[in-house]
């Protein structure tokens, strides 16, 4: 940090800050990356000039945001932090609950429609610089739920498939674009259904390796 101050002719604070947009573009492990971007969305001039941007990682980032906006959908739904808390499973605190609320709104992923709350039709756009540490958050929040769901949620409720498979490296580029496409038929299954929203559920498709390629093939 003291490099960057002298070599730059920054005060403490901007050597701080700067030190902490260096470690979110190098930092070696998601853990060093989450806390500098918290070190950076804490300082008022990012507050100030990018709080939307922090609203879209946050949203991103976190499971609670994305199952709130498909939760809005529910005919019962209801914009109080209370009620959102302890509908979602497992259950948040009201302050998460609130912040989110609050969030989606900001970010016009929801939209107040009188005194009800709607979800809105829009596109959601993280910052490029932490975009792929907000997938990554978002990712392992979602696996970790899914390991949890195996004690949390009766049988009959979840769905759970793993395959293990031998395959040469040159099909993996094939089956990505396969359940790409499984997952747009999904999507179009659910959006097309007539029934209304009644319970929010989490799909998840993965595919990853389980050893080292052959040697020369990677």
């Amino acid at each position: 940090m003291i490099a960057y101050e002298q070599a730059l002719k920054l005060s403490e604070e901007e050597g701080d800050f700067f030190e902490a947009l260096v470690t979110l573009d190098q930092g070696g492990t998601p853990e060093a990356r989450n806390q500098a971007w918290e070190q950076i969305s804490a300082t008022r001039r990012f507050r100030q000039a990018r709080r939307l941007e922090g609203a879209s990682f946050r949203c991103v980032s976190h499971w609670y945001y994305t199952a709130i906006h498909e939760l809005s959908g529910r005919a019962d739904f209801r914009p109080d932090a209370a009620w959102i808390a302890a509908e979602l499973r497992p259950a948040i605190t009201e302050d998460e609950a609130g912040q989110a609320l609050d969030e989606l709104l900001a970010l016009g992923l929801l939209v107040r429609d009188g005194d009800a709350v709607r979800a809105a039709d829009v596109s959601l756009t993280t910052p490029h610089e932490v975009a792929g540490l907000a997938a990554h958050n978002y990712h392992d929040g979602m696996l970790r739920l899914a390991r949890e769901s195996l004690t949390r949620s009766r049988p009959a409720e979840r769905h759970l498939v793993g395959l293990t498979v031998g395959i040469p490296a040159s099909l993996v580029p094939e089956l990505k674009r396969e359940l790409a496409a499984i997952s747009e038929r999904l999507l179009d299954l659910c959006d097309g259904s007539r029934g209304p929203t009644e319970v929010v559920y989490q799909l998840n498709l993965q595919a990853f390796p389980l050893s080292h390629p052959t040697p020369g093939e990677e």
